[in-house]
This record gives structure tokens, sequence and C-alpha cells, in this order.
């Protein structure tokens, strides 16, 4: 289905071009966490593109884990009908750091991939409660 895509990170090989890639599976995960990480009205030419992930960044526990994971469930249906969403899983640990382990496959396929994105929640007074790397 994808044949070739750029590497993300963003990088030139050692010729000064862009660097592509072609491994599928690479091209499905890196789409996911720009278009799951990407907030709605960032992008200015494609307004609708992104998630409400960063909703959670100011909620208490409960509700950033509800709200992680429907957005999640959105995005899928939304920007990737190729895709088969099984489900969001949210891990908040002490420190305030929210981990999405998101399970998916493609359509008509048997094989589960999975992906961990990681983000973090604030303080209601807008304090960093742990930094992510």
């Amino acid at each position: 289905m994808i044949e070739r895509a750029i590497a993300l990170p963003f990088s030139f090989n050692s010729a000064g071009e862009l660097s592509y890639t072609n491994d599928e599976k690479k091209i499905i995960q890196d789409r996911l966490v720009l278009a799951i990480m990407t907030r709605p009205g960032e992008r200015v030419m494609r307004p609708s593109f992104g998630s409400a992930v960063y909703e959670t960044l100011f909620e208490d526990e409960n509700t950033a884990i509800a709200v992680a994971t429907e957005a999640v469930a959105a995005c899928f249906t939304e920007f990737f009908p190729y895709l088969e969403f099984i489900e969001a899983v949210p891990n908040l640990d002490s420190g305030g750091t929210l981990e999405l382990d998101i399970k998916y496959r493609k359509s008509q396929q048997t094989l589960t991939e999975s992906l961990s994105i990681k983000t973090k929640i604030f303080s209601r007074a807008g304090e960093v409660i742990q930094e992510v790397r």
C-alpha cells in the first residue's frame, strides 16, 4: 500500500538529499504519532487534522485518561480508515506521565501492531509535573 515516505525524524542522507524510508510499519506509526499529537487547528491548510489528546494537559487523572482514549479512537476513525483500532490502554504513573499503548491492525489482517506514545500532565497552575524526554 505505502511505498515510500520521508523518514522521520526529518533528516538528510550523506548526499544531502532528503532521507526516505520504505518500512511500511514505520511509516504508519510515524503518521499515527503525527495525527495523535497534533492539535486541531495547528496546521493552517488542514485545520481539522489532529486529535484532542492535548486537552488532557490540565485535567485530573481520570478525565485525562478518558479524553486521551476517546481522542485516539476518533483519530483512527477520521484519518486512518485502512487501520482497525483495537484499543488504547492509558498508563498514568505517579509523576504525571501519561503513556498510551495503542493497539491496531491493518484491515483484513490478523497481526496486531502496537505503538506507545508518552505525554505529560500539568498541574492546574501550569507547572510541568514531569517532563518526558
